[in-house]
């Protein structure tokens, strides 16, 4: 009996590590995506939540509202997420595509605040369709 309930254990915990590591990697991309579809919906309060207080700090939410009406975001993509465990940073990066029509390369920096991933900077631009 105890043969056969050693490779259920080993199945169950390495299922159980796979998880728990695909829920950490997806934790700063999913900080992200909330912060654009909040930004997508024209929620200027819901989107500039999860910026770090550092942040907040140089960008008062009434200049970050004034930058979501310049860049209407319709739709974005996420293609890239890498996270230093070590420093507990995170970069998610994509593209937007703009109400015009119009793409940009996105680039999001994040810091590891407790459980949470809050945005620590971040770019909206061209230009980074080409990096």
């Amino acid at each position: 009996m105890s043969k056969k309930i050693l490779p259920v254990i080993t199945v169950t915990l390495i299922a159980t590590f796979a998880l728990s590591c695909c829920a950490a990697f997806n934790a700063p991309k999913e900080t992200v995506k909330a912060h654009l579809e909040a930004w997508s919906n024209d929620e200027v309060e819901e989107a500039y939540s999860y910026f770090a207080d550092e942040l907040k700090e140089s960008i008062p939410m009434d200049e970050f509202a004034a930058q979501m009406g310049r860049v209407p975001v319709k739709s974005y993509k996420i293609s890239s997420v890498s996270i230093s465990g070590t420093k507990g940073t995170a970069v998610v990066e994509g593209t937007v595509t703009l109400e015009g029509g119009d793409r940009m390369g996105l680039r999001y920096e994040l810091i590891q605040k407790g459980d949470e991933w809050e945005i620590w900077g971040y770019k909206i631009h061209p230009d980074l369709l080409f990096e």
